[in-house]
């Protein structure tokens, strides 16, 4: 599988191959005619930050080594009753935990 900038390999497929081209084709066309005319603008930005739960807030950090925190996102946890042996959920359940150092967990915008 190439990269995002790659071609698509099902250019070569013989039973998809022609469809794969064409659909390619108008898609560049549309962006192309995006483009010229300015029929979009932008208004937001997208990225990624380490993060790690602290409880029911999340921390988000500059980098990955996780040395300087830029905030906290600090989360409710669900407030309604629930039968016996279910727990309420909060956002933050989802992030990995700062305990235990894993460096996986991100936070996208």
């Amino acid at each position: 599988m190439g990269d995002a900038w790659s071609l698509p390999s099902d250019f070569d497929d013989p039973k998809i191959g022609n469809q794969a081209r064409e659909l390619f084709d108008d898609a560049q066309e549309l962006l192309e005619r995006i483009v010229a005319k300015n029929l979009l603008s932008p208004r937001g930005v997208y990225a990624f930050w380490s993060a790690n739960a602290a409880g029911d807030d999340v921390e988000v950090y500059a980098d990955e080594a996780r040395t300087e925190r830029l905030a906290t996102f600090y989360f409710l946890r669900q407030q309604m009753q629930k039968p016996a042996g279910q727990f309420n959920h909060c956002l933050a359940d989802y992030v990995a935990p700062v305990q235990i150092g894993n460096r996986q967990s991100a936070i996208g915008n």
